[in-house]
């Protein structure tokens, strides 16, 4: 190994690598991989030339954070997210699955809702669910929540769930318009809607079903699922209310009194919470952008140059903008397991397969209709949204199932996505129990067991045309945009950081997940 520091700045740039093999592969491109030595300026002065010229191609400018929202509300939003009153049976809250402490996320290919006990990948017992836990970090960004897009706006002020009206106009009338967010009222609707899914947060009626949780009595299948879910959200809002220091927080945080509330308000605070707390703006990478050269090494910078170009790695043709994401969703070709998704109905044959954000665009017929899977046009299904990719170190496994325990692995299945489909290998994610308690019953009993043979209809589907633009063909351009993604990382969201984010107590008395 060798590291060189710089005269000129307090800057020390670890050139490790395995010499030999670059070598070998190198072009006329890389060679000064190995000889760059230390520049004056602390790098090589020809690749922040370079990298600043593609910032100005692809107009990249310094990230804005949105404007301050008044602490009442924020601190509301923080007790209501770690509060285990929000949930059926007291034994989940948001924070269980986006904890500060695992990067905002379980660190689990698949979540593990109710039912359950303990964090992370030491949580026993929980409901699996169908999706890897997405992090929180930066939503002010996104246009659309969850990777297949299931929360959006209707174009018209209003919020879809699903692809269907699942939070009633009276709900929706609390949330806020917050100044330089893009979708503040998605991110409203998002953080009410765990708390009615069953395997999430709310609990499963039946024989087995908790004696205690009164919001069972909601689940009537005659009715409709707006009406439903009113139900539940006025039974969460009851709890609430019987606690005097929620009622007080309320009514600090909307200046009216709490009998004028709903649960819409409920979601508001929590989105308020997560656009304040989890909102970062100065990783190395920021402070390139601002002007400071020295912000990163050769490698980082060759890495940046990589991601950038059309003619190299070209990720920029997805990750793009200040969020690096387009808001997009695109077909890429990872496999599937687990035990499918039942939000709002399941596909394939056995009901193990998932159409990803078609699902939302023909809801209706599919869902209220009675349509079966014959509906989805083959080549739109299986498009997910393209990941955010900031603070991504922080945020392991991958890919929307997290297929990818490393972030390397993660990359260099963008080389050839059909043969890495093809060829995936269950060791690539942690092995973990499937515990299935809805009426599914999922007859997988690990992760390991559960990869499903559908790579024929996923590649029928079709792959994003983007794709065939983007170039990993060698061990160092992996690391070279590894070394990148990592630039992308604000100090202040690292885990060990970020927990303080996480209160020691929160009124209604139960425990907090994480807590110090």
């Amino acid at each position: 190994m060798t590291l060189v520091t710089c005269a000129s700045a307090c800057t020390t740039i670890d050139d490790t690598d395995d010499s030999a093999e670059l070598e070998a592969e190198a072009d006329a491109d890389d060679q000064d991989e190995f000889r760059w030595g230390c520049y004056p300026s602390c790098n090589n002065p020809a690749l922040v030339a370079d990298v600043r010229a593609l910032l100005d191609e692809h107009d990249i400018s310094p990230y804005a954070l949105p404007e301050p929202i008044r602490p009442e509300l924020v601190e509301l939003g923080r007790a209501l997210f770690h509060d285990k009153i929000l949930s059926g049976s007291h034994d989940v809250s948001c924070g269980t699955c986006h904890n500060p402490t695992l990067g905002l996320t379980d660190r689990r290919p698949l979540m593990s809702g109710v039912g359950g006990h303990g964090l992370g990948l030491d949580r026993e017992d929980g409901q699996v669910g169908g999706r890897h836990t997405q992090a929180l970090f930066n939503l002010h960004s996104l246009d659309t929540l969850a990777i297949d897009g299931k929360v959006a706006g209707d174009g018209q002020g209003f919020v879809l769930g699903l692809g269907l009206p699942l939070v009633p106009a009276i709900y929706q009338a609390a949330f806020e318009d917050f100044p330089g967010v893009a979708s503040p009222r998605v991110l409203a609707a998002q953080a009410m809607l765990p708390e009615v899914t069953s395997p999430e947060m709310l609990g499963f009626p039946g024989p087995d079903a908790d004696p205690d949780n009164e919001l069972l009595a909601c689940l009537d299948p005659q009715l409709p699922l707006p009406v439903v879910f009113s139900c539940i959200f006025d039974g969460y809002m009851a709890r609430l209310g019987a606690i005097p220091e929620y009622v007080a927080m309320f009514e600090a945080a909307y200046g009216v009194p709490f009998e004028e509330l709903n649960f819409g308000h409920v979601g508001n605070a929590i989105a308020a919470y997560e656009i304040d707390a989890f909102t970062f703006n100065a990783s190395p990478w920021d402070q390139f952008v601002a002007g400071d050269d020295c912000a990163l090494s050769n490698r980082e910078l060759r890495g940046a140059k990589r991601f950038y170009s059309a003619n190299k790695g070209n990720c920029v043709s997805c990750h793009s903008g200040n969020a690096f994401t387009d808001n997009a969703f695109h077909q890429t070709l990872a496999p599937q397991f687990g035990c499918g998704n039942d939000l709002p109905k399941r596909n394939g044959p056995e009901g193990f397969d998932d159409f990803g954000q078609a699902r939302n665009d023909y809801a209706v017929p599919w869902v209220l209709g009675g349509a079966g899977d014959e509906l989805f046009p083959e080549q739109e299904r299986y498009r997910w949204r393209t990941a955010p990719l900031r603070n991504v170190e922080f945020t392991a496994p991958y890919g929307r199932l997290g297929q990818f325990a490393e972030l390397s692995d993660f990359v260099a299945h963008y080389e050839d996505p059909a043969a890495a489909l093809l060829d995936y290998d269950m060791t690539s994610t942690t092995n973990i129990e499937l515990v299935d308690d809805s009426p599914f019953a999922c007859p997988h009993d690990e992760l390991s067991e559960s990869l499903l043979d559908n790579q024929a209809e996923i590649l029928a589907a079709g792959m994003a045309p983007e794709l065939a633009e983007v170039r990993v063909k060698k061990k160092r351009h992996v690391k070279q945009l590894v070394a990148f993604l990592r630039t992308l990382s604000d100090p202040a969201a690292d885990p060990a950081v970020l927990s303080a984010a996480i209160p020691s107590s929160v009124p209604s008395g139960l425990p907090v997940d994480g807590a110090p």
